[in-house]
Protein backbone atom coordinates (compact mmCIF):
# COMPACT_ATOMS: atom_id res chain seq x y z
CA UNK A 1 0.00 0.00 0.00
CA UNK A 2 2.84 2.22 0.03
CA UNK A 3 5.12 2.73 -2.90
CA UNK A 4 8.37 5.07 -3.99
CA UNK A 5 8.40 6.74 -7.05
CA UNK A 6 10.25 9.74 -7.86
CA UNK A 7 12.47 9.37 -4.95
CA UNK A 8 9.41 9.76 -2.77
CA UNK A 9 7.38 7.52 -0.60
CA UNK A 10 3.87 7.62 -1.22
CA UNK A 11 0.66 6.00 0.35
CA UNK A 12 -2.53 5.18 -1.30
CA UNK A 13 -5.58 6.12 -0.22
CA UNK A 14 -7.09 5.06 3.07
CA UNK A 15 -4.02 3.40 4.25
CA UNK A 16 -2.19 4.46 7.09
CA UNK A 17 1.48 4.30 8.00
CA UNK A 18 1.97 3.25 11.38
CA UNK A 19 4.10 4.09 14.59
CA UNK A 20 4.56 1.92 17.94
CA UNK A 21 4.60 -1.41 18.70
CA UNK A 22 0.79 -2.02 19.25
CA UNK A 23 -0.02 0.79 15.79
CA UNK A 24 -1.39 2.90 18.19
CA UNK A 25 -0.26 5.93 15.92
CA UNK A 26 -1.68 6.11 12.39
CA UNK A 27 -1.05 8.99 9.46
CA UNK A 28 -3.81 8.61 6.51
CA UNK A 29 -5.19 10.24 4.02
CA UNK A 30 -8.58 9.89 4.14
CA UNK A 31 -11.30 9.91 0.98
CA UNK A 32 -14.53 9.30 3.59
CA UNK A 33 -15.43 12.77 3.62
CA UNK A 34 -16.86 13.78 0.33
CA UNK A 35 -16.50 17.35 1.07
CA UNK A 36 -12.84 17.49 1.55
CA UNK A 37 -9.50 16.19 1.33
CA UNK A 38 -8.36 15.02 5.03
CA UNK A 39 -5.20 14.47 6.26
CA UNK A 40 -5.31 12.07 9.27
CA UNK A 41 -2.87 11.98 12.71
CA UNK A 42 -5.11 9.64 14.65
CA UNK A 43 -3.56 8.17 18.44
CA UNK A 44 -5.11 5.55 19.86
CA UNK A 45 -6.20 6.39 23.78
CA UNK A 46 -7.92 2.83 24.06
CA UNK A 47 -5.23 0.44 24.49
CA UNK A 48 -4.02 1.45 28.02
CA UNK A 49 -7.60 2.06 29.36
CA UNK A 50 -7.65 5.86 28.33
CA UNK A 51 -4.51 6.73 29.67
CA UNK A 52 -2.48 7.39 26.60
CA UNK A 53 -4.27 10.93 25.25
CA UNK A 54 -3.65 11.90 21.56
CA UNK A 55 -0.69 14.54 22.03
CA UNK A 56 1.35 15.85 19.32
CA UNK A 57 4.73 17.72 20.67
CA UNK A 58 6.54 20.25 18.57
CA UNK A 59 9.79 21.04 20.55
CA UNK A 60 13.67 21.02 20.38
CA UNK A 61 15.06 16.93 19.97
CA UNK A 62 16.93 17.19 23.64
CA UNK A 63 14.26 18.90 25.44
CA UNK A 64 11.37 16.44 24.45
CA UNK A 65 13.26 13.17 23.23
CA UNK A 66 12.81 9.97 25.45
CA UNK A 67 11.37 11.95 28.28
CA UNK A 68 8.94 11.89 30.45
CA UNK A 69 7.27 15.39 29.82
CA UNK A 70 5.34 15.65 32.60
CA UNK A 71 2.73 18.12 31.35
CA UNK A 72 -0.07 15.82 30.27
CA UNK A 73 -1.49 14.76 33.63
CA UNK A 74 -4.61 14.81 33.40
CA UNK A 75 -5.35 15.56 29.58
CA UNK A 76 -8.35 14.21 28.34
CA UNK A 77 -8.85 16.25 24.99
CA UNK A 78 -6.60 15.90 21.97
CA UNK A 79 -3.91 18.33 22.48
CA UNK A 80 -1.26 20.40 19.97
CA UNK A 81 1.54 21.69 21.96
CA UNK A 82 4.98 23.46 20.99
CA UNK A 83 7.57 23.98 23.60
CA UNK A 84 10.12 26.91 23.82
CA UNK A 85 13.82 25.73 22.58
CA UNK A 86 14.95 26.32 26.32
CA UNK A 87 12.37 23.65 27.59
CA UNK A 88 12.38 22.38 30.63
CA UNK A 89 13.84 24.16 33.17
CA UNK A 90 13.55 21.87 36.51
CA UNK A 91 12.22 18.13 37.45
CA UNK A 92 12.31 17.42 41.22
CA UNK A 93 10.88 15.14 43.36
CA UNK A 94 12.38 16.97 46.68
CA UNK A 95 9.62 20.10 46.87
CA UNK A 96 9.11 20.94 49.93
CA UNK A 97 7.26 23.88 52.17
CA UNK A 98 7.08 24.72 55.72
CA UNK A 99 2.92 25.20 55.20
CA UNK A 100 0.34 25.90 53.56
CA UNK A 101 2.14 28.09 51.01
CA UNK A 102 2.77 30.19 47.45
CA UNK A 103 6.56 29.14 48.47
CA UNK A 104 8.43 26.44 46.13
CA UNK A 105 11.50 24.99 48.02
CA UNK A 106 14.06 22.38 46.93
CA UNK A 107 17.41 21.27 48.65
CA UNK A 108 19.13 21.15 45.16
CA UNK A 109 21.28 24.23 44.86
CA UNK A 110 20.97 26.31 41.78
CA UNK A 111 17.89 24.24 40.66
CA UNK A 112 15.53 27.58 39.79
CA UNK A 113 18.48 29.71 38.38
CA UNK A 114 17.15 30.37 35.06
CA UNK A 115 13.29 30.64 36.12
CA UNK A 116 11.72 33.58 34.93
CA UNK A 117 7.34 34.96 35.74
CA UNK A 118 5.72 33.37 33.90
CA UNK A 119 6.98 30.57 33.58
CA UNK A 120 4.68 26.99 33.71
CA UNK A 121 5.14 24.75 36.78
CA UNK A 122 2.86 21.36 37.11
CA UNK A 123 2.84 19.72 40.47
CA UNK A 124 2.11 16.05 40.06
CA UNK A 125 2.14 15.02 43.68
CA UNK A 126 3.27 15.22 47.22
CA UNK A 127 2.29 15.12 50.50
CA UNK A 128 -0.23 18.04 51.31
CA UNK A 129 0.19 18.88 47.85
CA UNK A 130 -2.40 20.37 45.75
CA UNK A 131 -1.86 18.73 42.28
CA UNK A 132 -2.54 21.23 39.23
CA UNK A 133 -0.97 23.74 36.83
CA UNK A 134 0.44 26.91 38.05
CA UNK A 135 3.04 29.47 37.23
CA UNK A 136 6.18 31.48 39.02
CA UNK A 137 5.10 34.91 40.10
CA UNK A 138 8.53 35.41 41.71
CA UNK A 139 11.87 33.76 40.97
CA UNK A 140 13.43 34.36 44.37
CA UNK A 141 16.69 32.32 44.25
CA UNK A 142 18.01 29.10 42.78
CA UNK A 143 16.17 26.85 45.46
CA UNK A 144 12.39 29.22 46.13
CA UNK A 145 10.01 29.87 44.05
CA UNK A 146 6.69 31.50 44.58
CA UNK A 147 3.60 30.35 42.60
CA UNK A 148 0.24 32.31 41.76
CA UNK A 149 -1.71 30.84 44.43
CA UNK A 150 -0.81 28.31 47.44
CA UNK A 151 0.49 24.79 46.10
CA UNK A 152 -0.33 23.11 49.51
CA UNK A 153 -2.79 22.54 52.09
CA UNK A 154 0.09 21.87 54.20
CA UNK A 155 3.36 21.35 55.19
CA UNK A 156 5.52 18.88 52.31
CA UNK A 157 8.27 16.86 53.85
CA UNK A 158 10.13 17.19 50.76
CA UNK A 159 8.40 14.73 48.40
CA UNK A 160 6.80 16.83 45.88
CA UNK A 161 7.04 15.72 42.21
CA UNK A 162 7.26 18.94 40.56
CA UNK A 163 8.24 20.00 36.82
CA UNK A 164 9.08 23.63 35.69
CA UNK A 165 9.41 25.08 32.00
CA UNK A 166 9.86 27.94 29.68
CA UNK A 167 6.88 29.19 27.48
CA UNK A 168 4.22 26.03 26.73
CA UNK A 169 2.05 26.86 24.19
CA UNK A 170 -1.56 24.57 23.61
CA UNK A 171 -4.16 24.19 21.35
CA UNK A 172 -7.39 22.16 22.63
CA UNK A 173 -10.77 21.68 21.30
CA UNK A 174 -11.19 23.30 24.68
CA UNK A 175 -8.62 26.09 24.70
CA UNK A 176 -5.72 28.12 23.38
CA UNK A 177 -3.07 28.14 26.22
CA UNK A 178 -0.99 31.24 25.39
CA UNK A 179 2.51 32.27 26.47
CA UNK A 180 2.63 33.98 29.25
CA UNK A 181 4.83 37.23 29.94
CA UNK A 182 5.99 39.39 33.07
CA UNK A 183 5.15 42.62 31.58
CA UNK A 184 3.26 43.69 28.44
CA UNK A 185 5.23 41.71 25.43
CA UNK A 186 7.36 43.11 22.67
CA UNK A 187 8.28 42.30 18.81
CA UNK A 188 11.69 41.70 20.50
CA UNK A 189 9.78 38.17 22.38
CA UNK A 190 8.57 36.57 19.63
CA UNK A 191 10.22 35.45 16.46
CA UNK A 192 8.18 37.39 14.10
CA UNK A 193 6.70 40.50 14.68
CA UNK A 194 3.45 39.72 12.67
CA UNK A 195 -0.41 41.45 13.69
CA UNK A 196 -1.82 38.99 14.97
CA UNK A 197 -0.06 37.69 18.18
CA UNK A 198 -1.81 37.26 21.06
CA UNK A 199 -0.18 36.71 24.62
CA UNK A 200 -0.32 36.82 28.17
CA UNK A 201 0.94 39.63 30.95
CA UNK A 202 0.74 38.27 34.51
CA UNK A 203 3.01 41.17 35.92
CA UNK A 204 0.42 43.75 35.50
CA UNK A 205 -2.23 43.75 39.08
CA UNK A 206 -5.32 41.88 36.96
CA UNK A 207 -3.30 40.49 34.30
CA UNK A 208 -4.02 41.59 30.75
CA UNK A 209 -4.53 39.61 27.55
CA UNK A 210 -2.47 41.73 24.85
CA UNK A 211 -2.75 41.32 20.90
CA UNK A 212 -0.13 43.17 18.46
CA UNK A 213 -2.57 44.63 15.83
CA UNK A 214 -1.90 47.17 13.09
CA UNK A 215 1.84 47.00 14.53
CA UNK A 216 0.99 47.95 18.10
CA UNK A 217 0.45 45.72 20.82
CA UNK A 218 -2.51 46.29 22.93
CA UNK A 219 -4.28 45.16 25.61
CA UNK A 220 -8.00 43.69 26.56
CA UNK A 221 -8.57 45.10 29.81
CA UNK A 222 -10.53 42.42 32.28
CA UNK A 223 -12.73 45.02 33.92
CA UNK A 224 -16.10 42.89 34.08
CA UNK A 225 -17.88 45.21 31.60
CA UNK A 226 -17.76 45.77 27.73
CA UNK A 227 -14.82 44.02 26.47
CA UNK A 228 -12.45 46.90 24.82
CA UNK A 229 -8.87 47.36 23.44
CA UNK A 230 -6.53 49.53 25.25
CA UNK A 231 -3.54 50.62 23.13
CA UNK A 232 0.26 50.89 25.13
CA UNK A 233 0.49 54.47 23.61
CA UNK A 234 -1.75 57.22 22.60
CA UNK A 235 -0.61 58.58 18.86
CA UNK A 236 -0.58 61.94 17.70
CA UNK A 237 -4.04 61.87 16.22
CA UNK A 238 -6.24 60.69 18.90
CA UNK A 239 -8.35 63.08 20.85
CA UNK A 240 -9.64 62.42 24.59
CA UNK A 241 -13.37 62.50 24.60
CA UNK A 242 -14.36 64.93 26.83
CA UNK A 243 -18.07 65.69 28.71
CA UNK A 244 -19.35 67.69 31.96
CA UNK A 245 -19.72 65.84 35.16
CA UNK A 246 -21.47 66.75 38.08
CA UNK A 247 -20.68 66.34 41.50
CA UNK A 248 -23.30 64.00 43.74
CA UNK A 249 -24.35 65.10 47.43
CA UNK A 250 -20.70 62.68 48.92
CA UNK A 251 -18.42 64.87 46.48
CA UNK A 252 -18.67 62.07 44.24
CA UNK A 253 -18.42 61.73 40.68
CA UNK A 254 -18.69 58.60 38.10
CA UNK A 255 -15.89 58.33 35.75
CA UNK A 256 -17.59 57.45 31.99
CA UNK A 257 -15.18 59.62 29.97
CA UNK A 258 -11.24 60.38 29.94
CA UNK A 259 -11.63 64.73 30.57
CA UNK A 260 -14.15 65.33 33.12
CA UNK A 261 -15.32 69.28 32.87
CA UNK A 262 -16.59 69.52 36.45
CA UNK A 263 -20.06 71.35 38.30
CA UNK A 264 -20.69 71.93 41.74
CA UNK A 265 -23.24 69.58 43.29
CA UNK A 266 -26.71 72.12 42.69
CA UNK A 267 -25.01 73.21 39.18
CA UNK A 268 -23.25 76.12 37.76
CA UNK A 269 -23.43 79.12 39.98
CA UNK A 270 -24.43 77.39 43.36
CA UNK A 271 -21.25 77.61 44.83
CA UNK A 272 -17.45 76.03 45.69
CA UNK A 273 -17.29 72.55 46.35
CA UNK A 274 -14.99 69.18 47.15
CA UNK A 275 -14.46 66.21 44.90
CA UNK A 276 -13.26 63.08 47.10
CA UNK A 277 -13.93 60.38 44.66
CA UNK A 278 -14.17 59.35 40.92
CA UNK A 279 -15.60 55.64 40.97
CA UNK A 280 -15.20 53.59 37.67
CA UNK A 281 -11.84 53.60 36.75
CA UNK A 282 -9.65 50.78 36.40
CA UNK A 283 -5.93 49.97 36.62
CA UNK A 284 -3.94 51.89 34.07
CA UNK A 285 -6.53 54.52 33.26
CA UNK A 286 -6.04 57.88 32.57
CA UNK A 287 -8.69 60.90 33.77
CA UNK A 288 -7.99 64.54 33.04
CA UNK A 289 -9.85 67.05 35.36
CA UNK A 290 -10.75 70.87 35.13
CA UNK A 291 -13.89 73.32 36.23
CA UNK A 292 -16.81 74.00 33.59
CA UNK A 293 -16.42 77.55 33.85
CA UNK A 294 -13.87 80.28 35.47
CA UNK A 295 -14.05 80.71 38.63
CA UNK A 296 -14.09 82.98 41.85
CA UNK A 297 -13.48 82.45 45.72
CA UNK A 298 -17.34 82.38 45.52
CA UNK A 299 -18.90 80.11 43.23
CA UNK A 300 -18.15 76.96 40.73
CA UNK A 301 -14.37 76.22 42.61
CA UNK A 302 -13.62 72.83 42.62
CA UNK A 303 -11.30 71.33 45.69
CA UNK A 304 -9.85 67.84 44.44
CA UNK A 305 -9.02 66.43 48.02
CA UNK A 306 -5.99 64.17 48.92
CA UNK A 307 -6.77 61.03 50.31
CA UNK A 308 -5.72 57.37 50.40
CA UNK A 309 -8.66 54.66 49.75
CA UNK A 310 -10.89 53.01 47.23
CA UNK A 311 -11.50 55.92 44.08
CA UNK A 312 -10.01 58.82 46.04
CA UNK A 313 -6.79 60.79 44.71
CA UNK A 314 -3.07 60.34 45.47
CA UNK A 315 -1.64 64.08 45.06
CA UNK A 316 1.31 65.13 44.32
CA UNK A 317 3.18 66.21 48.37
CA UNK A 318 -0.44 65.41 50.13
CA UNK A 319 -1.64 68.43 48.63
CA UNK A 320 -5.05 69.22 47.69
CA UNK A 321 -5.26 70.86 44.40
CA UNK A 322 -8.03 73.99 43.82
CA UNK A 323 -9.70 74.36 40.35
CA UNK A 324 -10.58 77.75 40.02
CA UNK A 325 -10.20 78.50 36.67
CA UNK A 326 -11.12 77.18 33.17
CA UNK A 327 -7.83 76.36 31.70
CA UNK A 328 -6.84 74.56 35.62
CA UNK A 329 -6.00 70.60 34.92
CA UNK A 330 -5.22 67.59 36.86
CA UNK A 331 -4.11 64.36 35.22
CA UNK A 332 -4.23 61.35 37.29
CA UNK A 333 -3.80 57.56 36.43
CA UNK A 334 -5.93 54.75 38.09
CA UNK A 335 -3.20 52.43 40.06
CA UNK A 336 -6.07 49.79 40.57
CA UNK A 337 -7.43 51.10 43.64
CA UNK A 338 -6.48 55.06 43.87
CA UNK A 339 -5.98 57.67 41.50
CA UNK A 340 -2.34 58.70 41.63
CA UNK A 341 -1.20 62.42 40.20
CA UNK A 342 0.87 62.38 37.40
CA UNK A 343 0.64 66.60 36.44
CA UNK A 344 -1.18 69.75 37.58
CA UNK A 345 -1.22 72.84 35.90
CA UNK A 346 -2.41 75.98 37.68
CA UNK A 347 -3.43 78.43 35.15
CA UNK A 348 -5.64 81.19 36.83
Amino acid sequence: SWVTASGGLYGIDDKYLGFGTGIDVKVQYETADADAKIMLLTIDESDDSGNNVPVFVFGEETNVLNADLGLFDEVVQPHLVTIENSGQIASITNASSSGASVTLTTATGGTFTSATIGDIVRVVSGTNATAGWYWIDVATDGTNINLDRNWCTGAVSSDGVVQVWHKVGMLTPKAIYMPIYDGAPSDSDIDIDMDGATALDVGSETGLLYARMQNTWAHFTPDGGSPNFETLTIGAAEVLDVSDNTLDTNGDIAVTDPWHKLIPFGGVGSGNDDLVKATGGQIGQILVLSAKTTTSDSINQITVKNATGADKFNLAGGADFVLDHIDDKISLLHNGTEWDETSRSSNS
